[in-house]
């Protein structure tokens, strides 16, 4: 978000990372122009078209909070010896327990019967020729696939296994499992499976595992719609983090996410909330327009009563008449006879479209 101070901060060349509001711009003449509007670069690599400095991206350590890229992956795997038998598989000769997180590229097979699992290919972009093999990989939590739309391509996994040297192919011998699809790290396959994960729509970073300087990833809007302080929580519903939303006695506060665009229909938005202290509390489910940047006018579910003896699991139905920029919001009310207006903790948040 700082300005520019030479023709040189950016060139041809590098890769960035750019976040703001995209949409279609229609000149005089009628020619349409996909731009980002109000937007600032969250990283930037410096490539071979100039700068003084090259930049080296961050690399992951393997963990669920920060996984390996499919790049990083291939490279510790591209030293692998061979194998011909997946057995041959030991600390020698593979990468145990990798946790690496990609787009799927594309699905190979999907087995809904006896052996329940899956054959897909994931990168990190997609489009891109550096894949890395998913062999008879299993569905959310290590359950069985169950239906045969279960995981699609562009769907963002994160992935837990074995990677090894098969035969001059690197891959995720079998027996993996996903640990996050599309933020969700619950739910899945088995004997009761999850709704169709083709009606969901993905809410990156729902599970808050992810943050940077101190913020949760794709969880601060560029308009007004974000209005709460927010910190990083080991309190968590499911995985290891959850985001606390900072209350002010005075003052509604607001979590949002990012902007993202929505086709008509009718949506289901869920999460988890805690409270953080004894005292009476509640949060409010929303979501409000954004056009050129500027919030419009909120909509809001029922207030939900939460404590600080569980988690309760909050959701708000709404629907859209036609497409539109919006931004998911949690309210944390200020201090009235029905709230306090202290911290809340929010946590598994996932958008599906019925």
């Amino acid at each position: 978000g700082d300005k520019f101070s030479s023709l040189n901060d950016i060139a041809a060349g590098d890769e960035v990372v750019v976040f703001g509001t995209l949409y279609k711009y229609v000149n005089k003449s009628g020619q349409v122009t996909p731009e980002i509007e109000g937007s600032y670069l969250v990283s930037l690599t410096k490539g071979q078209g100039g700068g003084d400095t090259p930049v080296t991206p961050t690399d992951g350590n393997g963990t669920l909070e920060n996984p390996l890229t499919v790049a990083q992956a291939l490279t510790k795997a591209g030293a692998l010896p061979e194998i011909q038998n997946a057995n041959d598989a030991n600390a020698n000769n593979s990468i145990a327990d990798a946790v690496v997180k990609g787009v799927i590229t594309n699905v190979k097979s999907i087995d809904t019967g006896q052996w329940g699992n899956a054959e897909y290919t994931i990168a990190d972009a997609a489009g891109s020729t550096s894949t890395l093999l998913v062999y008879r990989g299993y569905s959310l939590g290590g359950e069985k696939f169950t239906k045969s739309d279960e995981i699609k391509e562009n769907d963002v996994v994160i992935i837990q296994g074995t990677i090894v040297n098969f035969r001059g192919t690197l891959e995720f011998t079998s027996g993996s499992k996903i640990l996050s699809l599309n933020g969700n790290t619950s739910g899945g396959g088995g004997d009761t499976p999850s709704d169709n994960p083709s009606t969901a729509t993905s809410l990156q970073n729902g599970d808050f595992e992810t943050w940077a300087n101190g913020l949760p990833s794709f969880w601060k809007s560029a308009s007004t719609a974000s209005s709460a302080n927010l910190s990083q929580s080991t309190d968590a519903h499911g995985g290891s983090y959850s985001v606390k939303v900072a209350g002010d006695e005075g003052s509604n506060k607001r979590l949002a996410s990012q902007e993202i665009t929505l086709a008509a229909g009718n949506y289901t938005f869920t999460f988890y909330a805690k409270a953080t202290t004894g005292d009476k509390a509640q949060v409010r489910p929303g979501y409000v327009p954004v056009t050129n940047g500027s919030a419009g006018s909120y909509a809001y579910g029922d207030y939900a009563d939460i404590n600080n003896n569980g988690w309760t699991k909050v959701s708000y139905d709404f629907k859209l008449d036609s497409e539109k920029t919006v931004c998911l919001v949690v309210m944390n009310p200020k201090a009235s006879s029905y709230s306090s207006g202290k911290d809340v903790l929010i946590d598994d948040a996932t958008l599906t479209k019925k």
